[in-house]
């Protein structure tokens, strides 16, 4: 016995001999929580063999792997690995002319505002001067995404007076304006093939490069501009198109094509559906960054496959809630019961182990001594 402690002697090859404490299982939990703590979280790996050198337990790394997994910082910290997510389309509008995406390209100290309708594609723009000032015009719904400058908007008397409702998605969706985010693709395309020396953009250019995306044919094999005229851009001839054709087909071909786009993207499967309740603390796969951790969120409430979470800054609660689907977050489970007698668990561990304690450490190689 050294100190009033018990030790092993453990004898690896090509080392030398070195003297590890002994520790019970009914401490066990409390010192690697300690040790995970005061040696400012390391990784499971790095923890166990810091544990190692100093002491001797039975099941030591699943006890480092449930320090681990309970560590709301580790949490946030956390790699996970691609996998696979759901793609879903909202439903389709009634009529043309009624649905619209807007974004503003930044580009050479030129703030450019860039409109399309959903359904044709057909796409506008204009040079504006702020983003505030990005939507006097007519038109019924534009989506746009959470930026400064849109969110003000939403309340414009100016707006309303025109009948202009500004519709911003969910904040915590990447895909929030997928149709917007294709046009300025497609726009900076037909930018580059107009100018190549990224100088400063005019009014002409501007036009040009406009009429050029629109004049492109797509997959129905007619251009934004015929589906939106209804005439063929070479004889100015009548096109036959049905809006309401034209509507339904578009939408069945996008929920057709999510199934292969998903697979594309990702072949691991989709993440598990977490077991959440009111009042727990969640975090989201997408919020983690090269510079960043992920940000602490509590659950106030659920919706079928939605959940609304509240941001936990410090010890203060934000007031904007956000719209998040349950796949998309995941909790940490307390894997430890703190509640458990000491004194019932120790027994429940001895009565299951004391037969393999010997042939554990005949395995190991260690010898138990008493100093």
């Amino acid at each position: 016995m050294l100190h009033q402690l018990l030790v092993v002697r453990r004898c690896d090859p090509l080392a030398l001999t070195n003297k590890l404490i002994i520790v019970s299982r009914s401490v066990l939990d409390g010192l690697v929580t300690a040790l995970h703590i005061k040696l400012d979280h390391p990784s499971k790996h790095q923890l166990n063999l810091v544990l190692k050198r100093l002491f001797y337990a039975l099941d030591m790394p699943k006890a480092v792997e449930q320090a681990s997994d309970s560590c709301h910082t580790c949490a946030s910290l956390k790699r996970l690995p691609k996998s696979l997510v759901k793609q879903s389309s909202e439903d389709q509008p009634d009529l043309v002319g009624i649905s619209y995406v807007a974004d503003v390209l930044k580009r050479k100290r030129q703030l450019t505002l860039v409109v399309r309708e959903t359904v044709t594609s057909y796409t506008s723009t204009c040079f504006i001067q702020e983003e505030r000032l990005a939507f006097k015009r007519s038109s019924v719904v534009v989506r746009v995404d959470p930026a400064p400058g849109f969110r003000p908007l939403c309340d414009d008397s100016f707006l309303k007076q025109l009948n202009i409702s500004i519709e911003i998605g969910r904040v915590k969706n990447r895909n929030i304006n997928p149709v917007a985010d294709k046009a300025i693709a497609e726009f900076e395309d037909e930018l580059l093939r107009e100018e190549r020396h990224q100088s400063p953009l005019s009014e002409n250019t501007l036009v040009i490069a406009t009429t050029r995306l629109n004049s492109r044919l797509r997959q129905i094999g007619l251009s934004s501009r015929e589906l939106w005229t209804q005439r063929n851009q070479f004889t100015h001839e009548q096109v036959p198109i049905s809006d309401i054709n034209l509507i339904r087909a578009q939408h069945e071909s996008r929920n057709k094509n999510h199934g292969f786009s998903e697979i594309s993207k990702c072949s691991r499967p989709g993440r598990p559906i977490p077991d959440v309740s009111i009042g727990d603390m969640v975090y989201l796969y997408a919020d983690r960054s090269k510079t960043q951790s992920r940000d602490r969120y509590l659950v106030g409430a659920l919706d079928g496959e939605w959940c609304f979470i509240k941001k936990n800054s410090g010890n203060q609660l934000r007031a904007s809630s956000y719209k998040v689907k349950l796949p998309e977050c995941y909790k940490v489970i307390n894997t430890i019961n703190f509640h458990q007698n000491p004194r019932s668990s120790q027994n429940e561990y001895d009565q299951e182990s004391d037969c393999d304690d010997y042939a554990e450490c005949c395995k190991r190689n260690i010898t138990v001594h008493v100093w």
